[in-house]
């Protein structure tokens, strides 16, 4: 084989490296932006959106790019762009998914909350000591998932009881920090 001849099948296999490659990064920009639209049409709002929107642009120029690249048999260049598309896609996918999932996360948060019951949100006083059953429980500012995380607790502490709501205890962590968890991640010490 000649030195020429070495080349061209050198050239050949980049050339379809760099094909398999565009493949893939064409898949993705397909799913980068069904995942955009999708998080669109639940109503995610558009500055929630702005990260991902930044990410496809980026992507689509590496995409243009990387073929112009290819057009011109400079294969080290087009993989090199089209290597960045792809990261650049995967942080399209990903922020979009995690913004719609933040929407539908509020939209039931809100849903959630009017589905207590007045007894359900009355606070009644107890007392008593519970133990985190395990890994980190956060500690909500009210009675409910829609509240805001104040703080953590974490497998095996001890918290004070200070009063309960439906399915909820508010409690005292031994540094003095107040939340309420819920019952289910909790369990009482022997003697309540």
């Amino acid at each position: 084989m000649t030195p020429s001849q070495r080349l061209t099948s050198i050239e050949a296999q980049d050339a379809k490296q760099v094909e398999a490659l565009l493949a893939a990064v064409h898949q993705l920009q397909t799913i980068s932006q069904e995942c955009l639209d999708a998080a669109m049409l639940i109503g995610t709002a558009g500055l929630e959106l702005a990260e991902a929107r930044q990410a496809l642009a980026r992507a689509e120029r590496l995409v243009h790019e990387g073929k112009t690249a290819y057009t011109a048999r400079q294969y080290q260049e087009s993989w090199e762009r089209l290597q960045a598309a792809d990261a650049a896609l995967r942080l399209a996918e990903e922020t979009a998914v995690h913004a719609g999932l933040r929407h539908i996360e509020h939209e039931l948060a809100e849903d959630y909350a009017h589905v207590f019951t007045t007894d359900a949100r009355r606070k009644r006083p107890v007392t008593g000591i519970v133990r985190v059953l395990g890994g980190v429980v956060n500690l909500r500012d009210g009675a409910g998932v829609n509240f805001q995380v104040v703080g953590k607790a974490h497998g095996g502490d001890r918290l004070r009881l200070l009063a309960e709501a439906g399915e909820w205890y508010q409690v005292r962590t031994q540094a003095g920090l107040e939340g309420w968890v819920s019952k289910s991640t909790v369990t009482p010490e022997a003697g309540l």
